[in-house]
């Protein structure tokens, strides 16, 4: 919930049972909330998924790697074509040379690849 308060964000934790992670050491949360809050150590994207994933022990299965979509949560994929992608201004010419498969989430239309 980009631009909520600590309070907010506190909140939502609590009643949704979740963790905050966040890359702030200085993020002060309401003290209900000081145990649901996990600061990454890591500074690059890649090892801070790999400590997400080691921290809370996340399994991952290969058949399921295409979730729910970040945007807008939906579970619609729709595997694209360089050439379905190409004149798309979400996708970079460099990324049409460096990748091979693309796919569409059919709720917002967002590509990743």
């Amino acid at each position: 919930h980009e631009g909520a308060s600590p309070q907010q964000l506190a909140r939502l934790a609590i009643e949704d049972d979740r963790v905050i992670v966040t890359i702030s050491r200085k993020q002060q949360l309401p003290a209900e909330a000081t145990g649901r809050q996990y600061s990454l150590r890591n500074i690059k994207l890649d090892e801070q998924l790999r400590e997400i994933i080691d921290v809370f022990e996340v399994e991952l299965h290969e058949d399921c790697l295409l979730g729910r979509c970040i945007q807008c949560n939906a579970w619609d994929w729709r595997q694209q074509t360089r050439d379905d992608v190409r004149d798309n201004p979400q996708v970079h010419a460099s990324t049409l040379e460096e990748f091979d498969e693309f796919w569409m989430c059919g709720g917002c239309r967002k590509i990743f690849w």
